[in-house]
């Protein structure tokens, strides 16, 4: 979604957080309901704010289990960046066949140029089991030894044929650090 098109700007153009001046999503009355959250306090509200999701993501050039945890909630350089994202009700968003989530994006930079996009939320989501696989690990790497992670990943890799799914619960529960 904006997350990832934002990202990939970001590449593209060579940005870095201070080069953006503002961020404007457009969204239908729904996920607006849900993912507008301007302020975040806890972990569950940051999980679901738009704002914080695309300023972390921004000031660490990508997104990972670590940002939601406390430190990073109240990481003064995301705060910032959250004051320039604004999430509003695109008209045209709404009533959209429940497989689509038409989705607007724009992006002001401090030098004046301006980036604007919309699509298909939900087609963004898709990926390659390559990266997946990639940002299974990245987001395990700081929880879970890296043997560990292997076997956790085959394990769902091959998930119809796990005889029962204690196994995998177990491995996960045995070996979380927190």
């Amino acid at each position: 979604g904006p997350v990832a098109w934002i990202l990939d700007l970001m590449k593209s153009e060579n940005l870095s957080s201070g080069d953006i001046k503002s961020i404007d999503v457009g969204l239908d009355a729904e996920r607006l309901r849900i993912s507008d959250i301007p302020e975040v306090e806890t972990k569950g509200q940051a999980i679901f704010s738009l704002q914080y999701n695309v300023s972390a993501a921004i000031v660490n050039m990508g997104l990972t289990i670590d940002d939601f945890e406390d430190s990073a909630i109240a990481d003064a350089e995301i705060r910032a960046m959250m004051k320039k994202v604004k999430i509003r009700h695109s008209a045209d968003c709404d009533g959209q066949d429940p497989k689509t989530w038409l989705t607007h994006a724009k992006v002001e930079t401090q030098d004046g140029r301006h980036f604007s996009e919309s699509f298909d939320s939900l087609k963004m989501v898709s990926s390659s089991e390559e990266q997946t696989k990639g940002k299974f690990f990245g987001n395990m790497r700081s929880r879970l030894e890296e043997s560990v992670i292997i076997e956790i990943w085959n394990s769902i890799m091959d998930l119809e044929n796990v005889q029962t799914v204690s196994r995998l619960t177990d491995l996960i529960s045995r070996n979380f650090k927190n």
